[in-house]
């Protein structure tokens, strides 16, 4: 196996917490609620984010910024 500069050969993170609860903190709290909560680096949190839904979580955090509502991506109410 050849390794290309700044290839890693640790398997990825998984994501914490429990299903919906990294999306939830997201929605209900935004990037910086992340920050303080996981206290991960921004490359590892990116990861995470595109992991847990990408830019339907930005949909879903500003629905619930206009609504109260958490919606999580993907699930029928």
């Amino acid at each position: 196996m050849t390794l290309m500069l700044g290839q890693s050969t640790k398997a990825p993170l998984p994501l914490p917490g429990e299903p919906g609860e990294f999306a939830t903190t997201f929605i209900k709290g935004g990037w910086r609620k992340l920050e303080r909560v996981y206290g991960a680096r921004t490359d590892r949190l990116v990861a995470w984010m595109a992991m847990a839904g990408g830019s339907a979580l930005d949909e879903a955090r500003e629905v619930y910024r206009k609504t109260g509502q958490v919606v999580l991506p993907g699930v029928v109410s």
